[in-house]
């Protein structure tokens, strides 16, 4: 028998794997970036190591120099630098690849910077071609930022992530007196016999109660989560509801002659939705409608049916986008026939969508379709043209006055003087005072700015998500979209900011554009009827706190039929009614606060403990409001100081910080104490 070669006990076969794993690790490690300056940049003060730059312009450009020169081979990248002031000033950072040929368009990314620290940029992208050279424009605005320490590299990928996992089951175990000897060993075993994922489903079954397995927003998962079909409700429509619910409406399903110029004969918003095909495992592609079918919104019946299906769950209002450009005016004849039809009794009010139309569907100014002209003169012919909406009895009014939305204010030559013409031609004609507001899909600045009244979030624009990009498996050669964790919404939602200005919550029920983008679209998975629920409760309750008059308790959807982007309340095959039920149930229950303390004698991974964390999570996703009072710290503190409403460590606080705890939780409404020990009755 042949005998192995061998050098101080390690084979050359060893030595070999060694080599293998050590030019892997070196790959994945990441090169250092030098940043080069090409146009509207200028170096100012900070370090040699965290320059700071100055964009003088709308088209500043940074090119990315690695040391070996070596192109990029490829598959998925990690592109972050350090930002010691901050990256928000950025403002649709792309990357461009170049393949030796120059830089293009159409090899273009835009960047999400993933939730985490503020003073590191990290965003995922793609490459399915490599690169011999890359380009980093870093916004579309003046302003000025400290950038350090830029790196390129390829992500870990799930190993990374099981690593963690492994690690924490380990730690886990180990302070439960298991046996690292046994555990590893019996890991080996279902790793043989059942592979990487076998491993990974194991880990998940055998800790499938500790809240530590679920990540947060810096460590996302993918949910197994297996949809169920619900059919139309037989309730009747609920009424006396503590917020009213308004949709977003498109009404770009019909035919009209611009779309057949640009797009091809026929087209419609269902031309994308019917040939949109998924793009990695478990992406959910194409979304065909149920209830409603492939409508044409031309038809009275179907307008007649969305309201009758809109009032039975709740929801109060549409809010139909209106397309203005300097007096022509697309897609309108829905909007009119709604305005005629006063059968119709659902509340509405309009949305300009004041942006270019665009073939990327991104109202920028490449491939323009059609452009809008703003103006002065246009200002007031558009004021003008909506009046007979405004003074509709069915338009929505706050303080009695019509509400106006407009999508992108920042791209009007000056928004307060459009606000401050709007006003003064209202009050003139007879109309009155008008309230203005504007969606966040792209600044998030006060309304006064604007000279408007109220902004509006706009999800998922704004929220800089946690990426899973690198979390997926690609069913197709060239998938280049970004993918993200839509459960992120469901948790930041228990803990709103308190904003400095009238500002109405947003929810959207799921987001996937790759219908519309095809290549390079951007998708939500996580997407569920459960965190939609919660995510609708907690808007509605924050708004309850915030706004004391009901006409200003508005929380927006996006979107009644956003079918190419995913994001529709009406049923689809897939769903039924689910998402619009969940919708219901959480403004039935939004009103009632009901609300336990859960108290633990240390926040220890042990059995009770980890009960208490787990009925922690089911109170949270019952609408609870929940407070945990523990008696002594360990290593789940993090986990119940993040998921609780309320958290207090007894053995780190004052009697009086205790006392305070405890009267601030009764004045939550709790009167009831669920306590894992009778030690807690020190309390």
């Amino acid at each position: 028998m042949l005998r192995k070669r061998t050098l101080f006990g390690f084979s050359i076969f060893h030595i070999k794997r060694i080599s293998c794993i050590a030019a892997w690790f070196r790959e994945k490690v990441g090169r250092r970036l030098t940043l080069v300056p090409l146009s509207d940049l200028e170096a100012r003060d900070g370090t040699a190591d965290c320059p700071v730059w100055t964009m003088t312009g709308k088209d500043s450009k940074f090119l990315l120099v690695w040391k070996s020169g070596r192109p990029l081979l490829p598959g998925r990248y990690i592109f972050s630098f350090d930002a010691p002031d901050g990256f928000h000033i950025l403002r649709r950072p792309k990357i461009y690849v170049g393949t030796g040929c120059g830089f293009s368009e159409n090899e273009a990314f835009e960047l999400q910077p993933e939730l985490g620290r503020g003073d590191k940029f990290i965003a995922h992208f793609h490459l399915p071609n490599g690169a011999t050279e890359l380009r980093f424009d870093p916004s579309e605005d003046k302003g000025r930022i400290s950038i350090g320490n830029a790196e390129i590299r390829r992500p870990f990928s799930r190993t990374l992530h099981y690593l963690r996992l492994a690690a924490r089951i380990l730690s886990q175990r180990r302070k439960n007196g298991t046996s690292v000897y046994r555990i590893i060993r019996a890991g080996i075993k279902v790793l043989a016999k059942k592979g990487p994922k076998g491993l990974a489903a194991e880990i998940r079954t055998i800790d499938s109660n500790s809240a530590t397995l679920r990540g947060s927003a810096m460590d996302p998962v993918l949910l197994d989560y297996e949809p169920r079909y619900v059919p139309v409700s037989q309730s009747s429509p609920p009424s006396g509801l503590p917020v009213k619910v308004i949709c977003f409406y498109l009404p770009q399903f019909h035919a009209i002659p611009e779309n057949d110029e640009w797009w091809g004969e026929g087209f419609t918003e269902w031309t994308n939705v019917r040939a949109a095909r998924p793009q990695f495992q478990g992406h959910y592609q194409p979304h065909v409608p149920d209830t409603f079918g492939y409508y044409d919104l031309r038809d009275s019946k179907t307008q007649r049916e969305q309201v009758e299906v809109a009032k039975l769950y709740g929801v109060g209002g549409f809010c139909f986008y209106f397309y203005w450009f300097a007096g022509k005016r697309l897609l309108e004849e829905p909007v009119k026939n709604y305005l005629s039809d006063e059968t119709l009794d659902l509340p509405f009010c309009l949305c300009w969508a004041n942006e270019n139309w665009t073939r990327r569907w991104d109202g920028l100014e490449r491939e323009i379709l059609i452009a809008q002209d703003h103006t002065s003169a246009d200002d007031i012919e558009f004021i003008k043209y909506i009046s007979v909406y405004l003074q509709n009895i069915r338009y929505i009014r706050v303080g009695g006055k019509p509400l106006i939305i407009v999508y992108r204010p920042g791209i009007l030559p000056s928004a307060r003087d459009t606000a401050a013409r709007w006003r003064d031609w209202c009050r003139k004609s007879g109309i009155g005072e008008i309230y203005l507001a504007y969606t966040q899909s792209f600044e998030s600045v006060d309304p006064a700015d604007y000279g408007f009244d109220a902004a509006i979030e706009f999800p998922p624009n704004n929220s800089i998500p946690p990426a899973v990009t690198h979390l997926v498996e690609p069913t197709v050669a060239d998938f280049s979209s970004s993918v993200y964790d839509m459960s992120f919404f469901g948790e930041r939602s228990r803990r709103y900011p308190v904003p400095d200005y009238p500002l109405f919550r947003s929810v959207c029920p799921a987001w996937d554009n790759t219908a519309r983008r095809k290549r390079g679209g951007t998708v939500f998975t996580n997407s569920t009827p459960s965190v939609f629920e919660e995510w609708v409760r907690n808007a509605a309750r924050d708004t309850l706190h915030r706004f004391s008059r009901p006409d200003e308790r508005l929380v927006f959807v996006n979107a009644w039929n956003e079918w190419a982007e995913g994001a529709h309340l009406e049923p689809d095959r897939r769903h039924g009614f689910a998402y619009i039920d969940a919708l219901r149930r959480a403004l039935i229950t939004a009103q009632s606060q009901r609300a336990v303390l859960l108290v633990t004698h240390d926040c220890h991974p042990h059995g009770a403990q980890l009960q208490v964390l787990a009925m922690c999570r089911e109170f949270q996703k019952a609408g609870f409001s929940v407070a945990v009072l523990a008696l002594d710290g360990g290593a789940l503190q993090n986990d119940f100081q993040t998921l609780a409403d309320q958290y207090m460590n007894c053995e780190s606080a004052s009697s009086l910080d205790r006392a305070a705890f405890l009267k601030r939780v009764w004045a939550t409404g709790t009167e009831v104490a669920i306590t894992s020990t009778v030690v807690s009755g020190s309390v």
